[in-house]
């Protein structure tokens, strides 16, 4: 499979069931799509997403109805041969389906987001726990490295004159300084661009 980073913005995801698997893809789909989620009842997560929920009982051609204009479609009842049904009508209709109940051909992998980097796991449906631990182990430098991905973004900018081999080490300077993102850590931006400054030629 080939990793790929897609915005949501203005398309339509449409979950099937609501449930607390649904509920979490909703969580994450709502950050820019918008999410639609059939169900006959909800899990209390929801009073918290922006989405709308409709309450109806799910068939095999309300599933095609709804997926007739979304663009990702994901069957996350508790009923896995309704959801054989549920992907084969979205696939028919030119919907990228991701299967919360097995392996299939889209996979939405477990992230790490703050406001400058986007992370994403995936082990294929091979180890869920695997991918766990990594965003565990990683969620614990993301309060430097998050920051940092902004600080290089200015950087990069002001060391646009520099010849291509002196603003590679200038910046590579930066993310290796300890000083700085232990000052990136504390939340003193001002500070940790005064101290990656020194670093330029």
């Amino acid at each position: 499979m080939i990793p790929l980073f897609h915005d949501f913005t203005d398309r339509r995801v449409v979950i099937f069931g609501g449930g607390a698997v649904a509920a979490r893809k909703a969580a994450l789909f709502a950050t820019e799509a918008e999410v639609v989620v059939p169900s006959l009842a909800f899990h209390e997560r929801f009073s918290e997403i922006d989405c709308r929920l409709h309450r109806t009982q799910i068939d095999g051609d309300l599933a095609a109805w709804y997926a007739d204009d979304a663009f990702l479609v994901i069957p996350a009842t508790d009923d896995a041969e309704l959801n054989d049904r549920i992907a084969a009508r979205a696939a028919e209709q030119g919907a990228l389906v991701n299967r919360v109940d097995e392996a299939g051909r889209t996979i939405t992998p477990s992230v790490i987001a703050g406001d400058n980097l986007t992370v994403g796991i995936a082990t294929g449906g091979g180890s869920p726990a695997v991918s766990k631990y990594l965003r565990q182990q990683l969620e614990a430098e993301f309060e430097t490295l998050d920051p940092m991905v902004e600080l290089q973004s200015e950087l990069r900018e002001r060391a646009e004159d520099l010849p291509s081999a002196a603003r590679r080490e200038f910046l590579w300077d930066v993310l290796e300084d300890d000083r700085i993102h232990e000052t990136l850590e504390a939340g003193k931006f001002e500070q940790a661009r005064t101290l990656a400054m020194e670093h330029h030629p």
